[in-house]
């Protein structure tokens, strides 16, 4: 398991970011902003387009590295999105 450790100024600034994105929705100009990060096992979830579970099962395996903070869970988009790559290059079965 990869557990990524954060400074409290850190921490704050992640949460800050967040909040904003979830507030602000989209940018002015009607287009979503790009999300730098994934919120809890559900977010995980949507952004794989898999079941809870089975985003519940990887998020235990360790393969997406991400930050926990009692019941807040968050990803990096980036670096799941890297792991994915990694992943599905080690799980891929030579015909």
């Amino acid at each position: 398991m990869i557990v990524l450790q954060f400074s409290e100024t850190e921490f704050r600034e992640i949460i800050t970011d967040v909040v904003q994105g979830a507030i602000n929705g989209s940018s002015l100009t009607g287009a979503p902003e790009k999300e730098s990060h994934i919120k809890g096992i559900a977010g995980l979830s949507k952004f794989l387009g898999v079941s809870h579970s089975r985003a519940q099962a990887l998020k235990n395996s360790g393969i997406f590295p991400h930050f926990q903070q009692g019941r807040l869970i968050l990803f990096d988009t980036a670096k799941v999105r890297e792991a994915m790559a990694i992943h599905n290059k080690r799980g891929r079965r030579a015909k």
